[in-house]
């Protein structure tokens, strides 16, 4: 909305007249107690590099993570996510699984962010997101911070069973399926006045749109009868 904002400024040399339609947007406020409020997890699948050994990734990840297996956990949606649950009230731990391959391995972590070289705020930096990014995707796979915002080399699967379908039909070279963000850690990142990283909050249940569209008319005067 911000972004958008400067746009309409920018375009009208500077300033949009105090009651321009520009100036205004709509948002929704939820009470983050509501027991109905849930974050679901979003997956990485990774896709397009010129090559892949999950065997070496796994050796070099040692220096970070305690590696574990759990047969069956590449196939078996419900049996991964009990154990990624139940993984995650010990150590931020994520899943790795390859193609045609039955068996999932959990990365877990065993170093602090901060002491291996990771900056930012703390709230921020022990997201399982931010860890996997940074620690695995960037300098494990060298898939660089604007080929992420980009998604040159990542696709984005909201659903388990199907990010683990895909994956045994070869549809990517490597699959990360994550825990959900904690309401908790949310409100922890606003609280620090931190930003949450992309892709890490999939708030359900959504809020029903599409069947209204109001465009944003920067000429639009809100105080102007119609």
């Amino acid at each position: 909305m911000l972004a958008l904002r400067e746009e309409f400024r920018a375009a009208a040399g500077g300033e949009l007249p105090q009651r321009s339609a520009g100036e205004f947007g709509t948002f929704f406020l939820c009470n983050m107690e509501d027991p109905d409020l849930v974050i679901l997890p979003t997956h990485r699948l990774v896709h397009a590099l010129p090559s892949v050994d999950p065997a070496a990734l796994l050796e070099r990840a040692k220096e970070y993570f305690t590696i574990s297996t759990l047969e069956k956990g590449a196939t078996n949606a419900a049996l991964l996510k009990k154990e990624l649950a139940r993984l995650a009230e010990i150590r931020t731990t994520f899943a790795m699984v390859v193609p045609n391959n039955e068996t999932a391995w959990l990365l877990g972590t065993r170093v602090e962010p901060e002491d291996v070289g990771m900056t930012g705020h703390r709230s921020v930096l022990h997201l399982d997101v931010t860890v996997l990014h940074a620690l695995v995707l960037e300098r494990l796979l060298g898939i660089d911070r604007a080929a992420q915002e980009a998604q040159q080399n990542l696709s984005y699967v909201k659903d388990t069973a199907d990010a683990l379908a895909r994956m045994q039909r070869g549809e990517a070279q490597l699959g990360f399926i994550m825990n959900p963000t904690r309401v908790e850690q949310v409100r922890h990142v606003a609280d620090a006045g931190e930003v949450m990283p992309q892709k890490s909050t999939f708030f359900y249940p959504k809020i029903a749109s599409g069947l209204v569209i109001n465009p944003v008319d920067p000429d639009e005067d809100l105080d102007r009868p119609y």
